[in-house]
């Protein structure tokens, strides 16, 4: 599959430790530019903000194709597979 702009984007959830606890980041990512769309910086993995990063890129006007992410409880939930 060839990347074209704002159509084929993918996500993932990295941690890491602070001071304060351990921080999870999310970023959606346009493979054709590598722009980051949108990124949450929670300090739990609900589903709720991988939603919340979506909803962010989709209302800003951004469409896609393909959405690339692995089979996480935060990317399959209902509420995200509904919304896409």
């Amino acid at each position: 599959m060839v990347a074209v702009v704002d159509k084929v984007w993918a996500t993932d959830i990295t941690y890491f430790s602070t001071q304060r606890g351990i921080l999870y980041l999310v970023a959606i990512v346009d493979l054709f530019f590598r722009d980051v769309l949108s990124w949450r910086l929670p300090t739990s993995l609900d589903t709720e903000f991988a939603h919340d990063a979506l909803e962010i890129v989709l209302e800003s006007g951004h469409y896609l194709d393909v959405f690339y992410f692995d089979q996480g409880c935060q990317f399959i939930s209902t509420e995200t597979m509904a919304r896409l």
